[in-house]
């Protein structure tokens, strides 16, 4: 998703996506640090990290 997106000029075959897979993976670490820090029943942590997993491989799909 958020390559087809990323702002560069260059052909498709010459692009580079280094920032793009890092602001993902900073979100994810984001959210990963908030379920920690934020959810209160233990029950929920881990369904939520799932959640960010699916999210984070999502957007960073081809």
């Amino acid at each position: 998703m958020l390559k087809s997106y990323y702002p560069d000029d260059k052909p498709e075959n010459e692009k580079e996506y280094g920032a793009c897979l890092r602001q993902i993976t900073a979100l994810k670490k984001g959210l990963k640090k908030a379920a920690k820090t934020d959810i209160k029943d233990h029950a929920n942590y881990h369904p939520v990290l799932t959640i960010i997993t699916h999210f984070g491989n999502a957007l960073s799909w081809p």
